[in-house]
């Protein structure tokens, strides 16, 4: 899927949406970069410190650094798993529920995950706890996020994708969410990490509030199990989970990068102070070869850049340096904003005629296939070198994730320059 910052940036200048839920859907993106940006980004810190704080008794003598990682990757093993058992019986429960109430109960679910978070030194629980209620919170948003895109029949279109935003608002916005990770890391550095939390809460809170103008009646087709299994022998489907599969990789794998950096650096503040240098170094950047980045509408950028983010990952796979950390974070933003932007809007080209079940079954088959993943990654911290196990993973993720395409490359490209 689409993230959210591209789909509703495109939502806030479609005509099909009035001008109250065009402005609710506008906060509610800027909350939730915030919050992903400044929050969501020290999420695998703060559960690998918790682990070594707690450390259950029945973890043994396993070193520091892998009973972190357990603790990171059990949270992401248990959150895929509810995903996958739980969307095909929630799809039929929330069928008939407004919109507005979807949304609503999706932010509570969040404000859980925050919460338990912050008591998890108190017992170990509270980490299954957390994951658990982000697995259900992303079955919520989903199952109402993807019926919203197909039944307002949508139809992206590049040169909104690719629309450059001049206002002031959108300026002032964009630079808070640059500095987001440093000033995070900042109250994190000088308050513990516990603070991280609690900011997380104040702005689940205000992207709650943001969405109380935003009420969509929808339809949603049933789903079964019985109709997952039929839809695993389709080619299509098989096609299309695995490069969504391959576009969460690069995704989840970026969410340890951050602790990565943090077990270089030993304190969490430079971590969101080098993050937003970064950040800033690919603004500069923009300035000069922005407009440019936007002009490569064309298959091969699409592939080029598909490329370059692989051997980012590479040499995120050898001993880098503050300055080298720094480049690969600054090309890297660069980058994936033309490459993702290209491949989300290639994405809608190709799913548009999917319909909701279908997309709900794929959203399964891929949380299984994360299980499997991130089993994987827990038995690599036991027993191999990690770092540049994973980096590879993610390198290969993204050039996984252009299995999208299906044989129409030709209509799935027409719009674009070919």
């Amino acid at each position: 899927m689409p993230t959210i910052h591209e789909l509703l940036r495109f939502f806030s200048s479609t005509a099909q949406l009035s001008q109250a839920e065009a402005r609710s859907l506008v906060w509610f993106q800027f909350f939730q970069e915030v919050l992903h940006k400044g929050v969501y980004f020290f999420l695998a810190i703060i559960i690998y410190q918790s682990a070594i704080q707690f450390r259950p008794a029945f973890i043994g003598n396993l070193a520091d650094f892998q009973v972190g990682m357990l603790a990171v990757t059990s949270f992401f093993i248990v959150q895929r798993l509810v995903v996958f058992l739980t969307t095909i019986g929630l799809a039929q429960v929330l069928k008939e529920w407004h919109s507005d109430s979807i949304w609503i109960v999706a932010s509570l679910t969040r404000l859980v995950v925050f919460c338990s978070l912050y008591v998890v030194n108190y017992h170990w629980g509270f980490l299954v706890l957390a994951a658990v209620a982000e697995g259900v919170h992303a079955v919520l948003f989903w199952t109402q996020f993807v019926p919203t895109v197909k039944q307002k029949k949508l139809e992206l279109q590049p040169e909104k994708v690719f629309a450059k935003e001049n206002s002031t608002i959108q300026f002032l916005a964009e630079l808070l969410i640059v500095l987001a990770p440093s000033l995070v890391g900042f109250f994190a550095f000088n308050y513990g990490l516990q603070m991280i939390l609690l900011i997380g809460v104040i702005l689940t809170l205000f992207s709650s509030f943001a969405l109380l103008d935003f009420s969509v009646q929808i339809k949603r087709e049933p789903i079964s199990w019985l109709g997952w299994k039929k839809n695993l022998v389709s080619q299509l489907s098989w096609k299309k989970t695995l490069g969504e599969f391959g576009e969460y990789l690069n995704h989840s794998l970026f969410l340890l990068w951050p602790l990565y950096v943090y077990l270089l650096l030993k304190s969490v503040d430079r971590v969101g102070f080098l993050y937003t240098i970064s950040l800033f170094i690919a603004i500069l950047a923009s300035f000069f070869i922005g407009t440019y980045l936007m002009k490569m509408q064309k298959k091969r950028h699409y592939y080029l850049s598909a490329s370059l983010m692989s051997l980012l990952w590479l040499a995120r796979a050898s001993t880098l340096g503050i300055s080298g950390i720094m480049f690969v974070d600054a090309a890297e933003r660069l980058l994936s904003r033309l490459h993702w932007q290209l491949h989300h809007a290639l994405k809608l080209r190709v799913e548009r005629k999917h319909h909701y079940a279908l997309e709900m079954y794929n959203q399964v088959s891929l949380s299984l296939a994360a299980v499997v993943f991130w089993l994987l990654v827990a038995a690599i911290a036991l027993f191999t070198s990690f770092w540049p196990v994973v980096f590879i993973f993610a390198a290969v993720g993204v050039m996984v994730s252009m299995v999208i395409q299906t044989s129409n490359d030709k209509k799935i490209f027409q719009g674009f320059r070919t």
